[in-house]
């Protein structure tokens, strides 16, 4: 991997991890203010809850790089094409080939960053209750 290449995949992996830790402290403050406390239960279901959103994320990008839900998709696709009288461009062999997956770092950060959400609600919720 040249220089240039690494340099913006270790940027894009950065970018990513702030946006993804922005997402997870807006969830987190969202569960605060919808559940009306901020106690440290609190605090820690909406970590928690961040963590876990974050987890289902990065699998459905998994599930997606597995062209689980492409029949799906197309199906979908194809049934409002046809009411508006029209024919799909591609079948769906074509379709699936033609259908682009996401690299490493897009399932490794969400990950990551959803494993230390939950990771900082375990300790918050082991320091708390000893």
């Amino acid at each position: 991997m040249d220089p240039i290449t690494k340099r913006l995949l270790i940027r894009n992996i950065v970018i990513q991890s702030i946006i993804y830790i922005i997402i997870g402290i807006l969830i987190t403050i969202g569960v605060l203010f919808f559940s009306r406390s901020f106690d440290i239960i609190a605090w820690v279901n909406g970590l928690f809850l961040a963590g876990s959103l974050l987890i289902a994320f990065s699998w459905m990008i998994v599930i997606s790089n597995a062209n689980l839900f492409t029949p799906l998709i197309y199906g979908v696709k194809s049934f409002f094409t046809y009411l508006i009288g029209r024919k799909m461009e591609k079948d769906l062999v074509e379709y699936t080939a033609s259908r682009k997956t996401y690299g490493k770092e897009f399932i490794l950060v969400p990950l990551i960053v959803g494993v230390l959400y939950i990771a900082v609600a375990v300790m918050i919720w082991t320091i708390y209750s000893s």
